[in-house]
């Protein structure tokens, strides 16, 4: 093949990459509009050769839910997750629109409580 058939395939297929990350970035900014908050706990996670896969569960006034966050990438191994809490933000209006925050890890209620506190004024961002 020549470089001029190249560059058009190659400039396609970043497009739709930029498409799904646009779309995906339209998703987590609508849960973040209207939030509600919880502590999730990682479950389990399965770990393919260019994806991984947590699992969490989170209670909402005594309503159990569970939620999943798909991360790309090659090699990644999750176990190490396994059994930690982070922040889970969803949407008040549909739990079941939801997404753990790896960058908020939860050690204690009191931690979690601060959290939401400083959120009132500073909302989190995905």
């Amino acid at each position: 093949m020549n470089s001029r058939c190249i560059k058009p395939q190659f400039l396609i297929c970043v497009l739709c990459i930029l498409m799904c990350v646009s779309c995906q970035k339209e998703e987590f900014d609508d849960i973040y509009e209207n939030p509600g908050y919880a502590i999730g706990t990682i479950s389990t996670s399965l770990s393919l050769p260019f994806s991984c896969t947590l699992y969490y569960d989170f209670e909402i006034d005594n309503t159990q839910y569970t939620g999943e966050l798909v991360s790309k990438g090659i090699g990644q191994d999750a176990s190490r997750y396994i059994g930690q809490s982070y922040l889970v933000v969803y949407k008040q209006t549909d739990i079941d629109r939801n997404t753990i925050n790896m960058r908020y890890r939860i050690e204690s209620q009191e931690e979690f409580e601060s959290l939401v506190e400083e959120f009132k004024t500073n909302p989190p961002k995905q």
